[in-house]
């Protein structure tokens, strides 16, 4: 019998707040109490602060911002319900040691834009994440007109967030996957 070694559990899906906080109590505690526990997440309730309470017992917060203003996050994000963006980055500048995962596209929307880079940017520095991560889109999207960018506009946002925030940042794209 081959022994494997668990580096790290990631949990990623809906979060029920209800139940949120002690089914991630059930999972560390019965199953893997030495592993570090982290989640993936859209950030969508990060602003509630039963969410928050438990997202703070991780190891690994991933959350995503993909915009800088209400305009953009509307536009790429298409909320179903009445999610604010204002919302999503005060619950996200609530979080201890988060790691935020931005993805940029162009197309029919076009978060690359000098004014949106600006606004992410902005964000980015109150949030003060100790990392960010860079990213576009990897596949074709069942979105259309949702296009990749290209790996040197990724690198231009990750150093112009670095000359004004002093936030270090990876940039994830084809060419270093």
């Amino acid at each position: 019998m081959k022994t494997v070694s668990l580096q790290s559990q990631i949990v990623y899906g809906p979060i029920d707040s209800r139940r949120f906080g002690k089914s991630l109590g059930i999972n560390r505690d019965l199953h893997f109490p030495k592993v570090p526990l982290g989640i993936l997440s859209n950030s969508s309730t990060c602003h509630k602060e039963e969410i928050r309470n438990a997202l703070s017992k991780l190891d690994g917060r991933f959350m995503k911002l993909d915009a800088g203003s209400l305009y953009i996050f509307h536009d790429i994000n298409r909320p179903f319900t009445t999610l604010l963006w204002g919302d999503v980055v005060e619950g996200l500048c609530k979080l201890p040691k988060v790691t935020i995962q931005s993805m940029f596209v162009r197309g029919r929307v076009d978060n690359t834009l000098e004014r949106a880079v600006n606004d992410w940017i902005e964000a980015v520095k109150c949030i003060g994440p100790s990392e960010v991560q860079i990213y576009t889109v990897n596949r074709i999207p069942q979105e259309e007109g949702i296009l990749p960018v290209e790996e040197e506009v990724l690198n231009d946002i990750s150093k112009k967030l670095l000359l004004k925030t002093q936030i270090q940042s990876v940039v994830y794209s084809d060419e270093t996957t």
